[in-house]
């Protein structure tokens, strides 16, 4: 130990006194930065000709945590009211599993809720957001894993995804029968919330009656562009304009949902999102929801000050709208488990069926 800190040390001042030295650490640095350049935009040269990377890149189902089983008892060992449902679907071929949080009547509204990227229904902080809108809200909460995460077998795809969530909405409507159906979604879920509806107005299936968009975009192109990733691609906007050209999976939302309300969609949305959101930036949920407004779509924006990407399951006031906004009385939930946050609510709340 003492030979090397010896060593270390003639290096150290070799580096500090000698021009030598001080030319090497420069060459080092001017190594390091080659190849740190090379590499990145060798990632983004083979991103923008191979959909698998973007696609591992843009769902991250490779980050399946937790693993294990995932069965419903494993997670909620001492709620009953948590139980494991399994449907199948003769278009994909597959059959799928997930949770349903039971409300204390079946008579109660049935939501489903899609979500973003990464990890998987089990995760425990959206194990946290199922708890509180079923416990806040009295729903019924219907979960599951697109194709490639959890226990659902499969290659995760835009298209993929879109189709395993209409799987899931024809379970719950028919577990809902009369009741109201409803639907939330998260981040990358926002844009299979879009295809989601779209398809259900072009197939003519039930629609949701009321749609809740947690840090939602116009579409994913305009992510690229804003995420923390891309900031050296903005140094050469026409490098950057070519690589989010070639993005395979657009989720173009804003598109789609110009669309949906076109073909005479009445539902009534919601959009949440945060001033402190620096995955989805906070301009791309208000951009979405001006467009929307301008076309006389029901919307409202609830604006969390300071609420970062993955934090609004913290908040009391989101739970609030989205009571109002599905005709549903909340729960009294002690108000130490919230965050306080300025926030702002534009557009007023339309009820389900005002």
């Amino acid at each position: 130990d003492e030979l090397h800190a010896l060593i270390l040390n003639c290096w150290r001042v070799q580096t500090e006194t000698s021009p030598l030295g001080k030319r090497w650490d420069i060459m080092a640095w001017m190594v390091a930065a080659t190849l740190a350049i090379s590499g990145y935009v060798s990632l983004v040269a083979y991103a923008a000709f191979s959909a698998s990377l973007q696609r591992a890149i843009m769902f991250l189902n490779w980050v399946n945590l937790p693993l294990g089983p995932l069965a419903a008892a494993r997670f909620y060992p001492d709620d009953p009211t948590v139980v494991d449902v399994t449907t199948s679907s003769k278009a994909t071929g597959l059959t799928y599993n997930g949770w349903c949080l039971q409300a204390s009547s079946p008579d109660r509204p049935w939501l489903l809720w899609l979500s973003g990227n990464g990890s998987n229904r089990a995760h425990p902080g959206r194990r946290l957001l199922y708890d509180r809108l079923h416990r806040h809200l009295d729903v019924n909460v219907l979960v599951f894993d697109y194709r490639g995460f959890g226990d659902t077998p499969g290659s995760p795809a835009e298209a993929h995804a879109i189709e395993d969530a209409v799987v899931f909405w024809k379970y719950l409507c028919k577990q809902a029968g009369a009741n109201a159906c409803h639907l939330i979604a998260h981040s990358l879920g926002t844009g299979v919330a879009a295809g989601l509806v779209e398809t259900l107005v072009q197939q003519g299936l039930r629609q949701p009656d009321t749609v809740t968009l947690l840090t939602p975009f116009t579409r994913i192109t305009d992510v690229v562009k804003y995420h923390i990733i891309s900031q050296p691609l903005r140094l050469l906007p026409p490098i950057l304009r070519w690589f989010r050209g070639t993005i395979v999976d657009k989720f173009d939302s804003r598109g789609r949902w110009q669309r949906i309300h076109e073909a005479g969609f009445e539902g009534s949305m919601l959009v949440v999102h945060g001033t402190n959101d620096w995955v989805v930036p906070y301009r791309l949920g208000h951009r979405l929801y001006q467009t929307l407004k301008a076309a006389q779509v029901k919307i409202s924006l609830l604006t969390l000050d300071g609420a970062s990407h993955n934090a609004l399951r913290h908040y009391e006031e989101m739970f609030l709208a989205m009571g109002k906004l599905m005709s549903v009385p909340t729960q009294h939930m002690s108000t130490s488990v919230w965050k306080t946050s300025l926030t702002k609510l534009e557009g007023a709340l339309v009820l389900k069926n005002g």
